[in-house]
């Protein structure tokens, strides 16, 4: 880890800045408040770089020169930590400043698969939802009656989406990170797992990533949970079975056709993929199963 980005995220760990708050109201796909009271803590490792992350670094740059051409405003980045003056613990780092104007810039490089959530340029807060409190933060924090948000898809498909500031949601951000960053960051009270989010998995695998060896006892309500995770999985063992044989008809009845043509407009398809050979790199990861203890 580079010392700049070493250093960005040590400050993002003495408050809660813009990409937190979707977090907090449970609408952050990517992430639970668990996780985030265990990041600001210093008790999880952040989390590694992807592809989309790093893609999103290298077009800020280019994204933000898209936006002064089209604009004809000059743009600042702004290398600092930015507080609130009375709620010392909402931070913000936003992307671009506009020159001259009480007006930010949030950047976002949107992958194609996620175009389908944002709306046509110029639409004013037609943002992909989890992204919504962003902006509405930065204004809060930095006191700025209007944002932008540019989001580039590719191509010359660049939009920019005008945000308004709103009382309303000022008051739902302070308060809720108020709490959250009082009764449980600096209390040491850790939020409840969000069990049938689709980020737990992936925070408890980060969190616990090896083994100590040891054996545990468990209690009623653990033994409850394993029997809903054996018998869940046995069913959609049972499920899996059902629709592989479903699949087997139609392969059957098709033979080398490639396409069958069901009701409506539903079609089953078949077609050859063809893989390129390669070498698995080593790698290690915890496997979870039942088994019969044979003690």
């Amino acid at each position: 880890m580079s010392v700049v980005r070493d250093d960005f995220l040590k400050a993002r760990q003495s408050g809660l800045g813009g990409s937190d708050i979707a977090t907090l109201l449970g609408i952050n796909p990517f992430s639970t408040r668990l996780e985030l009271y265990l990041q600001k803590r210093g008790e999880i490792e952040p989390k590694p770089d992807t592809g989309r992350t790093k893609a999103g670094r290298v077009m800020e740059q280019v994204i933000a020169t898209m936006v002064a051409e089209r604009t004809g405003s000059k743009l600042r980045r702004i290398n600092r930590t930015l507080r609130h003056p009375k709620h010392d613990f909402l931070i913000a780092h936003i992307d671009r400043d506009f020159v001259g104007m009480r007006k930010g810039l949030e950047i976002k490089n949107v992958s194609p698969r996620m175009g389908y959530l944002w709306g046509k340029d110029g639409q004013p807060d037609a943002i992909a939802e989890y992204y919504v409190p962003q902006p509405h933060h930065y204004m809060l924090v930095l006191d700025y009656p209007v944002f932008d948000v540019a989001a580039y898809f590719g191509g010359d498909d660049l939009r920019l989406y005008p945000m308004e500031r709103d009382p309303e949601m000022d008051e739902i951000i302070i308060e809720s990170a108020h709490d959250f960053w009082h009764k449980n960051v600096l209390a040491g009270v850790p939020p409840e797992p969000e069990f049938d989010h689709p980020a737990t998995l992936p925070m408890f695998k980060r969190l616990y990533p090896g083994t100590n060896g040891e054996t545990i006892e468990s209690d009623e309500m653990i033994r409850h949970w394993a029997e809903v995770a054996e018998d869940a999985s046995k069913r959609a063992s049972e499920y899996e079975k059902v629709a592989e044989s479903a699949k087997n008809h139609l392969l059957a009845f098709m033979g080398e056709a490639a396409i069958l043509r069901l009701e409506g407009n539903k079609v089953f398809r078949r077609k050859v993929i063809n893989k390129k050979a390669f070498t698995v790199e080593a790698t290690s990861y915890v496997d979870a199963r039942f088994s019969t203890s044979r003690e």
